[in-house]
């Protein structure tokens, strides 16, 4: 957990952006022309009307958040021994509250499109971990505390969840009829849903007596670990819609509009977690139990942390030839640990400056938090190379993104 916390760096998990221009801009949708940006749009329904094929790898995507105590801190507190003073800034921050730490990464997606058809796989990594203060002082000072005299710690508040998988979808993209104006276009994915390995704990009830020199931690935990190829899987479905008048292009995708993805009862094992020291005694419990022994909402948690259904909503609008704005509105659908890209409500701007290059930026508010966030498309002959960059503030934490990915 303390490893967890201590990245240097919010959060867009799921299966990444088809392109890191997208992400410049604010959005994810394809619409307006960048639909030859990548070769599996987010929205399956852009692929409508697409000929000739198209090849997209994003071999980057990296998303992290830390605060109240930020990555910029840990990273100026540099290589020597943190003074008394600056672990007791940091603790003042973060008062009575929690040190909450994000990943998300991502590998790929690789794209490969024909006409409107495409094959498209990534895997993603999700991670989220949260510190109370009494757990921040035991690491900042030890258990003297920050007084220099033993005390009582209570750890309620710990938590640490992970997870990764890997997707595989084919999407088609439709116009019911063609010849009709405004233009209509569909489109629908199928995917397969992979699980490699999930973690989740909880904090329940470990406490530090300081002046009876005594701990009892308890920090049961669910992790995969039964030798099984396939933790978890499942298959579900995308569907998208776009529509193209005059007044611009509006889409709608709705994510894993259905989907069976689960976690294997027997591809998973339980820990007590449990850790009891008085005086020079020491007695431990992380044995390997059947699931089926862990609490009931350790197991509840554990079955909700999978890829959650969300909904976009995204107007593109041409002011010049080579300006456009873009609006984007994202909304998970479910809540608790299903991960999934954040809510967001962003405004973009893309500019194309020159036949080889085009620039973009956005800003807005992502699950409570201002964002601000630039990129760039450069043109090299028939491969399009485009980096997107972000950063997060607010609600206690600042975090940073970054996106990379080449196609033609």
């Amino acid at each position: 957990m303390a490893a967890l916390c201590a990245l240097p760096g919010p959060t867009a998990a799921q299966l990444g952006h088809g392109d890191a221009f997208w992400m410049a801009a604010g959005g994810e949708l394809s619409l307006a022309g960048t639909a030859a940006s990548a070769a599996t749009p987010p929205n399956p329904a852009a692929l409508a009307g697409a000929t000739g094929w198209a090849f997209s790898l994003s071999p980057a995507r990296l998303d992290l958040s830390l605060g109240p105590v930020t990555g910029r801190d840990i990273v100026r507190a540099g290589d020597g021994v943190l003074s008394r003073a600056r672990r007791e800034a940091w603790l003042d921050r973060i008062g009575t509250g929690l040190q909450r730490g994000g990943v998300d990464a991502g590998l790929g997606p690789i794209s490969v499109r024909r006409g409107s058809v495409a094959l498209d796989v990534a895997t993603s990594v999700f991670g989220r971990s949260r510190l109370p203060a009494d757990a921040v002082e035991l690491l900042l000072f030890g258990n003297a505390g920050r007084d220099g005299q033993p005390g009582d710690f209570a750890l309620a508040g710990s938590a640490l969840d992970g997870a990764v998988w890997t997707r595989v979808g084919v999407a088609f993209g439709a116009r019911p009829d063609p010849a009709a104006q405004p233009r209509l276009s569909v489109g629908v994915r199928l995917h397969a849903t992979i699980g490699h390995a999930l973690v989740v704990t909880r904090d329940a009830g470990s406490v530090i007596v300081g002046n009876d020199a005594t701990a009892s931690l308890l920090l049961p935990t669910i992790a995969t670990g039964g030798g099984e190829a396939f933790p978890g899987f499942g298959v579900g479905v995308d569907v998208g819609f776009t529509w193209r008048s005059a007044g611009g292009v509006t889409g709608l995708a709705l994510e894993n509009a259905a989907s069976s993805f689960g976690w294997s009862d027997s591809a998973l094992r339980y820990r007590a977690g449990e850790t009891l020291i008085e005086g020079e005694g020491v007695e431990t419990d992380f044995d390997a139990r059947p699931v089926s022994e862990a609490p009931p909402t350790l197991r509840a948690l554990a079955r909700r942390l999978r890829p959650a259904r969300r909904i976009d909503v995204e107007h593109v609008r041409g002011v010049t030839d080579a300006v456009r704005l873009r609006v984007s509105v994202r909304e998970r659908i479910e809540r608790g640990l299903a991960p999934g890209r954040p809510d967001a409500r962003l405004v973009g701007v893309e500019w194309k400056a020159r036949r080889w290059l085009e620039l973009a930026g956005h800003g807005g508010v992502v699950d409570g938090r201002g964002r601000l966030g630039t990129g760039v498309r450069i043109a090299l002959g028939a491969w399009l190379v485009s980096a997107g960059w972000s950063i997060d503030r607010g609600d206690g934490l600042t975090g940073s993104a970054m996106a990379l990915s080449v196609g033609r």
